[in-house]
C-alpha cells in the first residue's frame, strides 16, 4: 500500500522504495513457513497466505510466489532443507560381539550414539504449540501434545529399562558390571551432549530400586564412581539446576537437552503468573505479557536446539531395534525384584553411594 511520493519518477520509486518493501515481506512470509508453519496451519491464516501468494502472481512478483508456493508444499509433504552436518566423514560403527545382542554385545559408545540420535529424532518433532499452556497435561493431551508425550514416554521407558537390565541379574558381580556399563553410556551421553539421554540413566541409578543395591555399588571400578559422581555433580538441583544450566548454555548444537526441565520451568511459568491479571483494575481482564514473554523465552530456547543440524553419526538399525524393544518390568515389580537381589539394610549400616570410601 505504499504510495508513489510527489515529484519523484515511477522507475525510480520503484527501484529504490516499492522493490525493498517488497522483498522485505517476502523475506517474512519465507521465514513464517520455515519457522512457523503450525501458525499456518490454521484454514483461516492458510487461506489469506493463499489469497496474498495469488495477488503476488498478479502484481508482477510471480517467480516469489512459485517459490512461496514450492516451500509449502514441501513443508505440508514433510520435506525440509537437507539436514546440516558436520565436515568429515562419519565415525564407524563399532562391531557387534558374536552372539545374542545384548547389552554386553553392543558397544557402549555404540549405544549411546544409537540412543542419542532417536532422542534428537525425537526431540526435533515437538512443535512449539504442544509447549502452550500445559497442553501435554491437559485432557485432550494426546491430540494436542502427541510429540511431548512421545518423548516423555520415550524416557520413561529408558529409565525403567536401565533399572530392569541390572536387576534382572542374579549374579552380583555381573550385575555390577551392568551398574558400570550403564555409568560409561551416561557418561558418553554427555559427551554427545545428549543431556536428555544422560538424565534417564541417572534417575534410573538413582531410582529406589537401584539406589539401594549397597553390595552391587561396592563392587564398582573406582573409576565408576567418579564418572557417577560427575553426573551427580551436573544433575544436582541445588540453586535451580545451576550447573547443567551453565553446561546447556555452551553446548552448541546438535545437542538433547533435558526435556523435563522445560516442562518443569512452564509449569513453574503457569502456576506463578496468571494470564489475566485483574489485581490492578478489576473491571477490565489485562493480559498478563510478563507471563507470556517468560514462556516464549523457554519455548525459544528449546527451539535452538531442534535445529536442522544433525549429529554426524551413522544409523546403525540392529542397536536401534534392540534400544526400541527393549523390556521393561513395572515399577512395583523392579523393587521386589531388588529385594530378591539384596535384603535390607538397617539405616545405620546404610552407606551414600554420592561417594566411594
Amino acid at each position: 500500500n505504499s504510495k508513489q511520493p510527489p515529484g519523484v519518477p515511477v522507475d525510480e520509486w520503484k527501484k529504490s522504495t516499492l522493490v525493498m518493501i517488497r522483498l522485505r515481506i517476502i523475506n517474512v512470509l519465507k521465514l513464517m513457513i520455515e519457522k512457523h508453519f503450525d501458525d499456518l496451519k490454521d484454514e483461516a491464516v492458510e487461506s489469506s497466505f493463499k489469497e496474498l501468494i495469488k495477488k503476488m502472481k498478479q502484481n508482477g512478483l510471480p517467480n516469489a510466489a512459485q517459490q512461496l508456493q514450492v516451500m509449502l508444499k514441501n513443508k505440508r509433504e514433510g520435506r525440509t532443507k537437507r539436514p546440516i552436518q558436520f565436515y568429515g566423514e562419519k565415525p564407524k560403527i563399532y562391531p557387534l560381539k558374536k552372539g545374542e545382542l545384548t547389552l554386553y554385545t553392543i558397544h557402549p559408545e555404540e549405544l549411546a550414539r544409537q540412543l542419542t540420535m532417536l532422542e534428537h529424532d525425537l526431540l526435533k518433532k515437538i512443535n512449539p504449540s504442544e509447549l502452550l499452556d500445559l497442553k501435554w497435561t491437559r485432557t485432550n493431551k494426546e491430540q494436542d501434545s502427541p510429540n511431548v508425550l512421545n518423548m516423555i514416554r520415550f524416557s520413561n521407558k529408558i529409565t525403567g529399562w536401565v533399572s530392569t537390565e541390572i536387576l534382572k541379574t542374579e549374579d552380583i558381580k555381573q550385575r555390577a558390571v551392568a551398574l558400570h556399563r550403564f555409568i560409561v553410556i551416561a557418561k558418553i551421553c554427555v559427551k554427545l551432549k545428549n543431556f536428555n539421554g544422560a538424565m534417564e540413566i541417572f534417575s534410573a541409578l538413582n531410582s529406589s530400586s537401584i539406589h539401594r543395591l549397597q553390595k552391587t555399588w561396592d563392587l564398582l571400578p573406582q573409576n565408576s564412581w567418579k564418572w557417577y559422581e560427575g553426573l551427580t555433580n551436573i544433575f544436582q538441583t541445588t540453586e535451580n539446576w545451576k550447573v547443567y544450566r551453565e553446561l546447556l548454555k555452551i553446548s552448541t548444537p546438535p545437542c538433547v537437552p533435558y526435556l523435563g526441565l522445560y516442562l518443569s520451568d512452564l509449569t513453574f511459568i503457569e502456576a506463578h503468573n496468571d494470564e489475566l491479571d485483574t489485581s490492578k483494575l478489576e473491571k477490565f481482564q489485562l493480559i498478563n505479557f510478563g507471563r507470556l514473554y517468560k514462556t516464549s523465552l523457554v519455548i525459544a530456547e528449546l527451539q535452538q536446539y531442534q535445529t536442522q543440524d544433525n549429529y554426524r553419526l551413522a544409523e546403525f538399525q540392529p542397536v536401534r531395534d534392540f534400544i526400541l524393544r527393549a523390556q521393561v518390568i513395572d515399577e512395583d515389580k523392579r523393587y521386589e525384584l531388588s529385594l530378591q537381589r539384596e535384603e535390607r539394610v538397617k539405616k545405620h549400616q546404610r552407606r551414600s553411594t554420592a561417594v566411594n570410601t
